[in-house]
């Protein structure tokens, strides 16, 4: 695409646009987070109106909430909240860097995982175990190509209108011009 110029289709990306398009990657992201807050095993949804018949699914399902799946996320959202509202602030003023909350959530997490048995007492889905090293590299097999192709173009524009969005929003807030083409320069050297 750069070689291309196709730069110049971040110029369709007006700030309704961007706006819009920014809200409603939030939206899926939540929607699609949701279910497993609330340790609910619902099919996977690939319809028009994914985000709909997804809530419609939560709510026809919800008597099979994982009570301690909803507790364990509901904690997890307070101590997050409550370090960047109120103890990353007064922190900030003691030290210049600020607390790993996430990565002490997920360590505490594990622990917890550990020694309660989430998984077996509670029906609490874990990740199970981790293989120590790297796979060895194996080349892909050609027969995959045709049946991702579509989408690989598909995950490409969405990435480039991702990127090309948060840059021309840090750009209005920054009063600087961005470059569409060294925009997508950088993302393939990304790759």
């Amino acid at each position: 695409m750069y070689f291309l110029r196709l730069g110049i289709i971040s110029t369709l990306l007006s700030d309704a646009l961007v706006s819009g398009f920014t809200t409603a990657a939030a939206v899926h992201v939540f929607v699609s987070q949701i279910k497993d807050l609330l340790g609910l095993k619902l099919k996977k949804r690939n319809d028009i109106f994914k985000v709909i018949l997804t809530f419609y699914d939560i709510f026809a399902n919800i008597h099979e909430v994982n009570i301690a799946a909803a507790i364990i996320s509901a904690i997890t959202i307070i101590v997050i909240i409550f370090n960047n509202e109120v103890l990353k602030p007064r922190a900030a003023k003691l030290c210049r860097f600020p607390i790993p909350i996430e990565m002490i959530v997920v360590v505490l997490g594990t622990i917890l995982s550990i020694y309660t048995d989430l998984e077996n007492n509670y029906s609490i889905t874990t990740v199970g175990k981790i293989p120590v090293g790297l796979p060895h590299p194996i080349l892909p097999s050609m027969e995959l190509l045709s049946n991702i192709i579509l989408d690989s173009f598909v995950i490409t524009m969405i990435s480039y209108t991702i990127s090309m969005s948060m840059a021309l929003i840090f750009a209005q807030k920054c009063n600087y011009e961005v470059d569409s083409n060294q925009e997508l320069f950088a993302q393939v050297h990304i790759i």
